[in-house]
């Protein structure tokens, strides 16, 4: 009987405390910092009476009590705390009816303390708890945080390095958090956060970038945190900000911050490539027909080490012609691919930011505007390329002439006839030759009949040999080359001979000459030139004619 009395006693006093007031303060201890401010909450529920109630707040140290603030009693307050009180150091701010928050706005080591939150009763029966109280430990401010300035300028594609130094001396169990971010005129933008307990937290715009690797985390110890920015962009400039935070633990797993500081590590500007970025083809260029053209694209931009480049090469004959007149002769890919060469024309690079053109034995039709196009390329982190810029150098204008052979010919005559039926020969000379080069020579022979007048009529062609050797006989001379009566032969690399094996009295008249010189265009054939003026330009393959005249007479 007196167990199932004391079981029921029990019960009754649960229940009753259960449905009395509840005065509720934070679970302790309450952890911050000298120097910062501090809100307490206090909130009562399960009362009766007015809705809006009073609180009273007391400060206990060891066996001292000292009043602090209340709703009610404006002079609540003791005199050592009054002062703080006045300057709005020390407030209370009602949150709603039944809930007020002590603030201090200025913490000092001496606010180190129990906190007690009191309420009046309004309620008919004494029931429940009209009191809550918590611990405050107001620990010194250790937090110290040293940035290294970053570089000023980085090229596009370039690596921001942010070293930041942060410590913390706590005996408290705290935990020490280091966060990155920019800021872009007005707006401060996250980068990434490191802590607390080793937690990392990106910014919205950083997390693909974190994850492909172009944004690193460095812990070299001894306080220092590295965070490094692989592949700037020009939407990385900006100022940035190194900020230290120092957290303690709550229930829950929860970290509650209680001290931070930020510092400005410096501003930062991306230079864009498309700014940098020039790209220059050497000066003007006259050669001749066979010589070997050289070019040089010379390309510069900063950070040109990270730069793929893609070097296009462009010829246009208009004088001062762009790229949209012009052609693609050959290209290099950012992978050093050529695509366009062929054993006249090579493309390739030959250092940094150096790209060669060359053409070998070049002809007239290689006279133009020339000029490179460069595309600059920046590898990403996540393996992905993309097109920073694009530029097309300067034309330079390559002008390809013939300077012509110059040589003199002499025709004479060898055998001359006494009667008719007497062979005739005629040599024709090439003498004072100068710039044949490889060429090679070709005569042709023409007769020109003499009127009692001795006055010349039309010339007609007796036959020719082409710079190949071959015989090309005139149609009123073939029979007679045919049947073996006309003869022309090649005695020495300079001297042809017209041997006329019967003379007849018709071939009585003015005989001549003219001895050309073909050269090799870069297709193999052969083309041949005449002089327009006295310091003329030809074509590749172009010959230079002389002729010389005799009369062959009875």
């Amino acid at each position: 009987m007196e167990n199932a009395f004391f079981t029921y006693f029990i019960l009754f006093l649960t229940f009753g405390w259960a449905q009395g007031r509840l005065v509720r303060v934070p679970n302790g201890p309450l952890v911050s910092v000298v120097g910062q401010r501090v809100s307490i909450r206090c909130s009562v529920s399960d009362y009766e009476g007015p809705r809006e109630q009073d609180f009273d707040w007391t400060v206990l140290r060891g066996t001292d009590s000292l009043q602090v603030i209340s709703t009610f009693d404006p002079a609540y307050s003791d005199r050592s705390l009054q002062g703080r009180v006045d300057s709005g150091d020390i407030s209370m701010e009602r949150i709603n009816d039944n809930t007020v928050e002590l603030r201090i706005r200025n913490l000092k080591a001496t606010d180190s303390a129990i906190y007690r939150c009191s309420t009046p009763s309004t309620d008919s029966v004494i029931r429940g708890n009209y009191e809550d109280e918590v611990q405050l430990k107001v620990i010194a401010d250790s937090l110290k945080v040293s940035p290294v300035a970053p570089p000023a300028v980085v090229p596009e594609g370039g690596r921001i390095s942010l070293h930041c130094t942060a410590t913390v001396d706590s005996a408290e169990h705290t935990s020490l958090s280091v966060a990155w971010s920019v800021r872009k005129g007005t707006s401060l933008e996250a980068i990434l956060t490191f802590g607390p307990e080793r937690a990392v937290t990106t910014g919205a715009g950083y997390r693909k970038r974190y994850a492909d690797g172009g944004l690193r985390l460095g812990l070299p110890g001894g306080g220092a945190y590295d965070l490094v920015l692989t592949e700037a962009l020009p939407a990385d400039q900006g100022v940035y900000v190194c900020t230290a935070k120092q957290s303690v633990p709550e229930q829950g797993g929860v970290w509650q911050e209680i001290l931070q500081r930020s510092v400005d590590m410096g501003e930062v500007r991306v230079t864009p490539t498309s700014q940098s970025l020039t790209v220059a083809v050497g000066a003007n260029r006259t050669l001749s027909v066979d010589d070997t053209l050289n070019l040089t694209c010379s390309v510069a931009a900063d950070g040109l080490a990270a730069l793929g480049l893609e070097v296009t090469w462009l010829v246009g004959s208009a004088p001062g012609g762009g790229p949209t007149d012009s052609r693609v002769l050959a290209r290099v890919s950012r992978d050093g691919v050529v695509t366009g060469a062929s054993d006249l024309v090579g493309v390739r690079r030959v250092g940094a930011g150096v790209f060669t053109l060359v053409i070998r034995g070049v002809s007239k039709s290689d006279s133009g505007q020339y000029s490179c196009r460069v595309s600059a390329w920046i590898r990403q982190s996540g393996g992905e390329w993309y097109q920073a810029a694009e530029k097309t150098s300067n034309s330079a204008t390559v002008l390809v002439t013939m300077l012509e052979p110059e040589f003199k010919v002499t025709l004479r005559s060898v055998v001359t006839p006494q009667a008719s039926g007497d062979p005739t020969e005629l040599e024709c000379l090439v003498t004072d030759a100068l710039r044949l080069q490889d060429g090679r020579l070709g005569v042709s022979w023409r007769y020109t009949e003499t009127t009692p007048a001795d006055q010349p009529t039309s010339a007609r062609a007796i036959a020719a040999v082409d710079e190949q050797g071959n015989l090309q006989p005139g149609d009123e001379y073939r029979q007679r080359a045919e049947k073996g009566l006309l003869a022309l032969s090649r005695v020495k690399p300079d001297t042809f001979r017209l041997r006329l094996l019967h003379t007849q009295d018709s071939d009585v008249g003015q005989y001549s000459c003219a001895v050309s010189v073909w050269t090799r265009q870069r297709d193999g054939a052969g083309r041949r030139a005449r002089r327009s003026s006295p310091t003329p330009s030809a074509s590749p393959g172009s010959t230079k004619t002389r002729r010389s005249a005799c009369r062959l007479s009875r």
